[in-house]
């Protein structure tokens, strides 16, 4: 949000050493399969622990299961899976901030056990949107559309139980 902000003041250099610096820490934690060490958490985060966390603690949380931005500037729906206690339960997400540019709207539908994505970006054409920890081969530079995602993904790192 703090790069959002910085964007919309005209302080493009403040926006992208933000930028750079999260996408650093958030690749380094995922890449490492330790995400929950990296921001002083267990593996698996119960409800008890996130209702300890402070209150924007709890929704910069909750957001960075939903949508996060790549080093890359891909925009990630679901960046640590969907977790298989979720199997069959649609959800939707309005107006997440994705990157200091773009908000972006998904639901996920369930047909058996693959999850259909459909998603809406407001913002500069141009970005790119993956699922890469659901399906590996679906990104689309489309603002918005819909596609039945290639299968279930595997357990997220931390999940809320």
């Amino acid at each position: 949000m703090a790069s959002m902000v910085l964007n919309r003041a005209g302080e493009k250099r403040g926006q992208k050493d933000i930028a750079q610096a999260w996408s650093r820490v958030a690749n380094e934690a995922i890449g490492s399969g330790d995400f929950g060490s990296v921001f002083g958490v267990d593996a698996e985060i119960g409800r008890d622990q996130v209702a300890n966390f402070s209150g924007a603690r709890q929704i910069a949380w909750v957001e960075s299961q939903l949508v996060a931005q790549r080093h890359d500037g891909v925009i990630e729906i679901c960046p640590r899976g969907i977790d298989t206690a979720w199997l069959g339960a649609n959800f939707e997400c309005h107006r997440l901030v994705a990157s200091a540019e773009h908000l972006i709207s998904f639901a996920v539908r369930w047909h058996g056990e693959k999850p259909a994505l459909l998603w809406e970006i407001d913002g500069p054409v141009g970005t790119r949107v993956a699922a890469s920890a659901v399906d590996g081969a679906f990104s689309s530079t489309e603002m918005r559309g819909e596609t039945l995602l290639s299968g279930f993904a595997a357990r997220q790192t931390a999940t809320v139980k």
